[in-house]
């Protein structure tokens, strides 16, 4: 069972980057920026500025305690008429802007609270991160102190002369190509700008390199490829990209007889229960085998039974958090799905499970690397009848909401 760490005492402030020109876009004429750029979302076909979609991410997000915008000074007031709209309450300042990002960004670190642990800079046109890819980067930052969200490149890389003749090919399998958000310790990364200040450095194209030039190493976390940033008109194309999404639905159910001197766990929390729990050949977690089956059921990938089967003694006593773990980074990162949101129902007719829906909600978080409002618990009787009714058993179901583009 997970124990859980003191990642949640951390505070975090997101620095959003968006005091650009957009002169890739062709804008820097016309006065206009691209995070203004109307996005259509998939819900009842609303529309959503770049900048608005960016921020409510980060509003959601559960680690993130505050959020300073870079800006434009023309973009100022536009981007508070969308605050207001959507009564964004973490948004603690807007500041403008400098003429390169790293007197953007060097501005908006004057603005941290005190307070603040660690700091998040993302590009403002970077609108289609997700909750789950915050947390990810977050996680390895509290762990190291330094990491950015990142992608494995895919497509070979060549090197070529000032007249577009290749000379040789790159390997690939070093290359990554990195995202944000970039997220540091609030002190070394201030340390760390403040070194490049004083070494005129002015040529940074991201945060990665400050921190890099103090001799500071910085960890790359695997998020989506579709993390993109808005940069020039051929990026467009992404901008309705919902309607690309391919969404898989599976529903999972498991049923286990109690009995005397085992542990009931559910979700990889233990439960009082007076010694009576589960059996089953590994640690009999009801709720955790119907999760996996709802994962499996919506990428057409069999069943729990097919992944481990009960007459391996490999799986004897098993912790099902190991097996979860591992069925969700085959789903994540082998096929490529996302998992937009889990929604589980435990049948019984006793304990009460109340008081251990969060923890569990907790822990599945932590587990498949998803945001805990993502996940849902119920806990339902059958009004004392059939097995779960008269305390043989216990069921679970699980449905499943997975989204590939």
């Amino acid at each position: 069972m997970r124990t859980l760490n003191n990642y949640n005492n951390y505070k975090v402030c997101a620095i959003i980057a968006a005091a650009g020109k957009s002169s890739r876009m062709g804008f820097d004429d016309s006065g206009q920026s691209k995070q203004f750029i109307e996005i259509e979302t998939n819900q009842n076909n609303n529309k959503k500025t770049v900048i608005e979609k960016t921020l409510t991410v980060f509003e959601l997000c559960g680690y993130i305690n505050e959020i300073i915008i870079a800006s434009r000074p023309e973009d100022t007031e536009k981007i508070r008429e969308i605050i207001n709209k959507n009564k964004f309450k973490k948004v603690k300042n807007i500041i403008p802007g400098g003429e390169t990002r790293l007197e953007s960004v060097a501005k908006a670190v004057e603005k941290v609270g005190e307070d603040i642990d660690f700091i998040a800079v993302h590009d403002g046109a970077r609108c289609f991160i997700s909750e789950q890819d915050i947390e990810k980067v977050l996680l390895k930052a509290f762990e190291t102190g330094a990491a950015t969200a990142g992608t494995k490149i895919t497509d070979t890389i060549k090197f070529a002369d000032s007249r577009n003749n290749i000379t040789g090919t790159a390997d690939r399998n070093l290359l990554y190509s990195v995202q944000t958000p970039q997220i540091f310790g609030k002190n070394l990364y201030i340390n760390a700008l403040n070194k490049c200040i004083e070494d005129n450095i002015s040529n940074i194209t991201d945060d990665c390199a400050i921190v890099e030039n103090s001799g500071h190493i910085v960890n790359i976390v695997e998020t989506s490829r579709y993390n993109i940033k808005i940069t020039d008109r051929q990026d467009l194309e992404f901008l309705n990209q919902d309607k690309y999404i391919k969404y898989r639905t599976g529903h999972g159910y498991d049923v286990h007889r109690l009995s005397e001197n085992r542990k009931l766990i559910l979700g990889g929390i233990e439960i009082p229960n007076n010694n009576i729990g589960l059996i089953g050949h590994s640690d009999a977690d009801v709720l955790i085998h119907a999760v996996i089956d709802s994962l499996l059921g919506a990428a057409g990938l069999g069943d729990i039974g097919e992944f481990f089967p009960d007459n391996l003694d490999k799986y004897k006593n098993i912790s099902s958090e190991v097996l979860l773990k591992q069925i969700s980074e085959l789903i994540q990162k082998d096929y490529n799905y996302t998992i937009s949101n889990i929604d589980c129902t435990v049948v019984l007719q006793e304990p009460k499970l109340s008081d251990y829906k969060a923890a569990i909600r907790r822990n599945l978080s932590g587990v498949l690397k998803i945001p805990e409002s993502d996940i849902n618990i119920k806990a339902k009787t059958e009004e004392r009848l059939g097995f779960t009714g008269n305390k043989t058993g216990i069921a679970a179901h699980s449905v499943c909401l997975l989204a590939k583009i």
